[in-house]
Parts: C-alpha cells; structure tokens; sequence
C-alpha cells in the first residue's frame, strides 16, 4: 500500500497519480480537490472521496446538501437573525460546494437573509479577510463555515475584536474534528461519517477491482454534533 500526502499541491498530485501508477497499483482510493481529470480514467481502479470527474469515477461523500440545510435549521433553531456563510472554493466540480448552495437556500425558506464571504483557494489570509468581513457587518450572530477548521479561525477573529462565541455570536463548522473519538468536537459542528466513508470506499474500490459494477454515487448521511461554539437548546 501507498500512501501520498500531496498537502494539496497540484504539481504533487499528478506525480503521486504517475508514480503508483507506473508501479501497477491494482487501485487508488483519492481526497483531490485539483485539476487532475486528464489523469483520472474510468478504465482504471479508482475511488474518489467527496469528489466528482468529468469520467464515470466512482465516489463516496457525505450529504453536503442536507448538512447545509442542517445548519441553517440549527442556527434558525438557535435565535441568530443575521447570518452568514463563510468558505473558500476552488474551480474544480466538487461536492462540497452544496454546503454552501443548500445552506443559502435554506436561509431563504427560512425567511434569512445569508451574507456570504467565499474566497478562492489558496486563501492567503483567511483571518484578515474574515476580520473585514466581520467589521463590515457587524449584525452578524450566527455563522456556518464551511469547515471545522475555518470555524476555528473564524472563532479567533472574533475573540481578538472582542465578540464572545457563543453568547454574541454563534458559529457552526463542518467535518466533525475532536482530539480523539471519545472528546467533545473542536467546534459545533455537521459530522461526517468519516471511518463509514473511508470503510465504504474501500468496499468500492475491492469491487471494482474484481471487475464488479457498483453504484457511481455513495451519500452518508450527517448529523449534527454540539460544540462549545453554539448555545444548548433549552
């Protein structure tokens, strides 16, 4: 088994696809989100995690949709009045983008307006953006970030303008992240099922190398996990 941390380097990605290939890989299990389709091909063993190719590549997520709409339930749920959506993007297709799409169109059935503050990726500095976000609308009291670990960065802005999370502003991440599988989560946050994503896309792949037909799509659900960065229903 190869195991290739690319710390999403495009140039590095397409060397680690060359190299296993060349040494005849019977299959890869892949978490781009790069410009790599010409290297992808659906004639060969390949797994992709929350991804999509121009190629008929098989791929496993969890449900971004439902997890945007989710936390705009959460923050609705919660009491905020103005808020807001903040990530980052890259210009290949991917499904983390529905975060962002459903959590937009949830606000609106929920009668919100949802600022938005989306940076393409690589961001350079994530913090100063953010801070002239936040300056900028002062009115904001509920966030969905599109990750746990923007989340976190987006917490620390706010504590060093003096805003207290989660009693002036409440903040939602994505991804489920704690220390260990028994600590409370970093930050609150919509949980991915990762160990079943990771379980399910070597099912997958162990199929398809046997020259067995599987679904394209694989969806898991998420849920929500309680951090100190929202309020407890009461």
């Amino acid at each position: 088994m190869h195991l290739c941390n690319s710390n999403g380097t495009v140039d590095k990605e397409r060397e680690y696809l060359q190299m296993v290939m060349q040494h005849r890989v019977d299959g890869i299990i892949g978490i781009t989100y790069s410009d790599i389709d010409e290297y992808i091909s659906s004639n060969f063993p390949f797994v992709s995690i929350d991804r999509y190719f121009t190629e008929d590549v098989i791929y496993v997520t969890a449900d971004n949709s439902s997890g945007g709409r989710l936390a705009a339930q959460k923050l609705h749920e919660l009491g905020c009045q103005h808020v807001a959506y903040i990530g980052g993007y890259q210009d290949t297709p991917s499904e983390i983008a529905n975060r962002r799409k459903y959590f937009e169109l949830e606000c609106q059935e929920l009668g919100k307006e949802c600022l938005i503050l989306e940076m393409l990726e690589p961001i350079e500095d994530l913090k100063k953006e953010v801070r002239h976000f936040l300056t900028a609308h002062p009115e904001i009291d509920g966030i969905f970030a599109i990750s746990d670990t923007v989340a976190i960065d987006v917490c620390e802005v706010l504590d060093q303008m003096g805003r207290a999370v989660p009693d002036e502003v409440q903040v939602i991440g994505f991804d489920g992240q704690r220390i260990h599988k028994d600590a409370p989560y970093l930050v609150s946050t919509i949980v991915q099922p990762i160990q079943e994503m990771a379980e399910v896309a070597v099912d997958r792949l162990l199929h398809v190398m046997k020259g067995e037909s599987v679904p394209q799509r694989t969806v898991l659900p998420a849920h929500y996990g309680q951090g100190k960065t929202t309020k407890k229903l009461k």
